[in-house]
């Protein structure tokens, strides 16, 4: 009937995620081969692998956004990727080199009110102020994005991704350019989000120890978890 609110899948929260022996080829070889890990909902992963072994396919290819090329993957009881669509509207991403780059000249207080728009919430000052202060964002004013600092950047991302109050949020990278004590910082208030929100938060990283720090590790090169 017009009007009702179609019906999401029924998942077990505790296998939010499941892949079982995911493998990606692209033009360039082989992104990632064999993986298998289950992910609850309501936790923070570590992705990781050196560089060049494919954690941002697989970070995308969680979110949606790009087809593997062989085994099963589920998100929240949807499978991919005959509905990887429906996916990506429950994905937030944070910030992707290549994929989602920042205007340079905007301000972050301009990219929160465009994506507020989208999901149609709020973009009064008073809202942008109050969610740019809840990122940890409201230091930076009117200033460009050219002229943050990357610790800012990630935390934009983030925001970002966030608006849409999505089930999982992907961050890439998460600590590339930033000191050991940025990303712990990061990594803080990426977990205050998975656990606080209920929210499978899923990032990047090559360093181990920084992959310690998460609730669960999926170590592409070691077949999951």
């Amino acid at each position: 009937m017009f009007g009702m609110k179609r019906k999401e899948p029924a998942y077990d929260p505790k296998r939010f995620i499941e892949a079982n022996r995911l493998s990606m080829k692209n033009p360039l070889g082989q992104a990632f081969s064999d993986v298998s890990c289950v992910i609850p909902q309501g936790s923070l992963v570590a992705v990781r692998s050196d560089h060049g072994h494919g954690k941002t396919p697989f970070l995308l290819t969680l979110a949606g956004r790009m087809i593997p090329t062989s085994g099963t993957l589920s998100v929240a009881g949807y499978e991919i990727p005959a509905q990887r669509n429906k996916v990506a509207r429950i994905a937030g991403l944070g910030l992707f080199e290549g994929l989602n780059d920042l205007e340079e000249n905007l301000t972050a207080a301009s990219f929160l009110k465009a994506e507020m728009d989208v999901y149609d919430k709020p973009v009064r000052r008073d809202y942008i102020r109050s969610y740019m202060d809840e990122y940890g964002l409201s230091h930076l004013g009117k200033e460009r994005v050219r002229d943050y600092e990357r610790i800012d950047l990630v935390r934009l991302g983030i925001a970002l991704g966030m608006a849409g109050d999505p089930k999982l949020l992907l961050v890439d990278d998460v600590e590339d350019q930033l000191t050991s004590s940025q990303t712990a910082q990061i990594l803080v208030e990426l977990r205050d989000i998975a656990h606080g929100r209920n929210v499978a938060v899923v990032f990047a990283c090559t360093d181990e120890d920084v992959a310690r720090e998460a609730d669960l590790v999926v170590d592409l090169q070691k077949g999951g978890n």
